[in-house]
């Protein structure tokens, strides 16, 4: 009796801890009308937000946001879908603010987010992307055409299809990690303070490389390797060009490690 007792208490237990978990957080699902070329940004303070391009004239909200989060405040003009996470206004405790999304856009989409700490996912998307972000993952996946990335303690991960025809990425102790094709006219600069960065590039790449570190190691598989900057400071430079030139490769980190790879 004495185990069955406790059993039965157990269940009970689980039964109410599901129920909350329910009752703390509420779907959503929402759908605009979107041009093709729209712009579609979201403001929000944690949780994750997965962006998917898709070919309808809409944009699709779906998910669930926490208890300590109101609503979303949903503005849509349709060249312009604007979107914020809205907490809810009290003293008591901490606020989370979770709002856990994947948004459907318009393939040719403008997209840009800030959040502060939350996960951001960027696929199948052709457009420019800009994201600014303090902590949380950063990824790009598809062929994007512009992208600008500043973060200050997230990873950000890039996986282009199609040549990028411009791109800045910035994070203060995040890694970078690009794999991609660069457009020959374009200028492209990554920047990391304690993080390492990792760029992979097609073999025929067509570009000049001006590379920096003050404590970190550069190894390249591109090309000549790196020569040190002093007699006496742990600092490394290299310049060099691939194929004919044509884009311009900025990349410096304090003490993090740069790697330039080829695919």
């Amino acid at each position: 009796m004495n185990k069955t007792r406790k059993l039965i208490i157990l269940v009970a237990i689980l039964v109410l801890a599901c129920v909350a978990a329910e009752a703390g957080s509420r779907e959503v699902n929402e759908t605009y009308p979107a041009e093709p070329d729209g712009t579609v940004s979201i403001e929000l303070i944690a949780g994750s937000v997965r962006f998917v391009g898709w070919e309808r004239d809409e944009v699709q909200i779906t998910g669930t946001l926490e208890d300590d989060v109101e609503g979303l405040d949903v503005q849509s003009t349709g060249k312009r879908t604007m979107i914020e996470v809205e907490l809810v206004h009290s003293g008591h405790g901490p606020h989370h603010a979770n709002a856990e999304l994947e948004i459907h856009v318009p393939s040719g989409s403008r997209i840009e987010a800030e959040a502060v700490s939350a996960d951001l996912d960027v696929e199948a998307v052709h457009g420019p992307v800009f994201i600014e972000s303090v902590n949380g993952r950063v990824r790009i996946q598809g062929d994007v055409t512009e992208a600008e990335v500043s973060t200050v303690a997230s990873s950000i991960l890039v996986e282009s299809d199609t040549e990028l025809r411009s791109g800045q990425f910035e994070t203060v102790a995040g890694k970078i990690d690009f794999r991609g094709a660069l457009s020959p006219n374009g200028r492209f600069s990554f920047e990391s303070l304690s993080g390492s960065v990792t760029l992979r590039l097609p073999s025929g790449t067509s570009a000049e490389f001006d590379v920096e570190t003050f404590s970190g190691d550069i190894d390249n598989e591109l090309g000549p390797p790196a020569e040190r900057t002093g007699d006496y400071g742990p600092g490394k430079s290299l310049e060099f060009s691939m194929g004919s030139g044509g884009a311009r490769v900025s990349i410096e980190s304090f003490s993090g490690h740069v790697r330039l790879l080829s695919y």
